[in-house]
């Protein structure tokens, strides 16, 4: 079955949150170990591998890339692909204008390391999930019976049109 896939290159801002992110996470054990004496000695190493399962665990989430298929999106991750079938999706349109995170509240989420993904509230919709590493070509999926999904696929437009080709409705 044919698919189209479409990258998610990260804004500017993903990569300055994700350097800032990834030195914290190097730099705090390495400050512990600095301090000295015993307990300090086995810190670094309990602070360490909770950090590295932190990172590990933001890297398997974020959003890779998006496929589009006859049948479903496929939201890519290193970790597992999250599937959405196209009868799920109620319709379709760009975010253009729209200050989705305007008033919203993360709740199990990333506002920059990695991307942008997880669960919102409040804002644009009472609540919604994101997947998207670029908030400048953000588009909102409304599905039939489960809350709204945000992407930012590179082809913003391309995308909103393979999914019209596909039969979804688009606004």
């Amino acid at each position: 079955m044919a698919h189209t896939d479409f990258p998610a290159t990260w804004e500017r801002k993903i990569y300055v949150i994700t350097a800032v992110f990834t030195l914290f996470m190097v730099g705090l054990p390495v400050f512990v170990i600095g301090m000295g004496s015993y307990l300090h000695q086995i810190a670094p190493v309990i602070i360490g591998m909770l950090l590295l399962g932190i990172f590990a665990f933001g890297v398997s989430q974020a959003p890779r890339g998006y496929r589009l298929s006859a049948d479903a999106l496929r939201i890519k991750r290193v970790g597992t692909d999250v599937v959405i079938p196209l009868p799920e999706i109620a319709r379709i349109s760009l975010a253009e204008g729209k200050d989705v995170f305007r008033n919203a509240g993360r709740m199990s989420s990333s506002g920059g390391a990695f991307g942008i993904y997880g669960r919102f509230l409040g804002g644009f919709f009472p609540e919604f999930i994101v997947y998207a590493t670029h908030t400048g070509r953000m588009v909102v999926i409304q599905r039939t019976h489960a809350i709204p999904i945000i992407i930012s696929p590179d082809d913003a437009e391309g995308f909103v049109e393979r999914c019209k080709a596909l039969g979804v409705t688009v606004e």
